[in-house]
């Protein structure tokens, strides 16, 4: 692989050879794919919380988890920085519940997580005690009964 750094800021990659399976043509341009452009992603940002946002995304827009983790698996090897640092990231995703519906929510949820406030759990449900619906909050544990909205500046009129 290749990198090169434009006078602009901008950094192009280029690979000799990509699998037919990691190339998408946009517009008539062979592009890599989602799955191929996640993992690739930890090798080009240092930054682990970038991958994060972009799996909660793709996340979000209903891609196959199990795709991208096989794709992962298919190109890690010693040394490859970015299949990594995504099977890091897929590990951590809990096998059951609801995805954030906002990035900031997700990291209301990284922020609070405590191993004495019991299991975060995004789009929690609350309901009476008989079963009917009262709220969906961002953020619920269940384990100290509190229910937490993410809201940015951008919601809010009085800031």
């Amino acid at each position: 692989a290749h990198r090169w750094r434009h006078r602009d800021g901008t950094i192009a990659h280029h690979l000799e050879a990509l699998e037919a399976c990691d190339v998408v043509p946009i517009y008539g341009i062979p592009c890599t794919g989602l799955a191929r452009t996640l993992t690739d992603l930890g090798s080009v940002c240092g930054d682990p919380l970038v991958v994060r946002r972009a799996l909660t995304d793709a996340r979000r827009r209903g891609t196959s988890l199990r795709w991208v983790q096989s794709t992962a698996e298919r190109l890690h090897r010693p040394g490859q920085r970015g299949s990594g640092t995504l099977l890091r990231q897929l590990a951590a995703i809990p096998c059951e519940g609801r995805v954030p519906d906002s990035w900031f929510g997700e990291l209301l949820a990284l922020c609070i997580a405590d191993v004495k406030l019991g299991r975060v759990v995004p789009q929690y449900e609350i309901r009476r005690a008989d079963g009917r619906f009262v709220a969906r909050t961002d953020i619920g544990l269940p384990a100290v009964r509190l229910g937490l909205e993410a809201r940015s500046r951008r919601w809010r009129r009085e800031l």
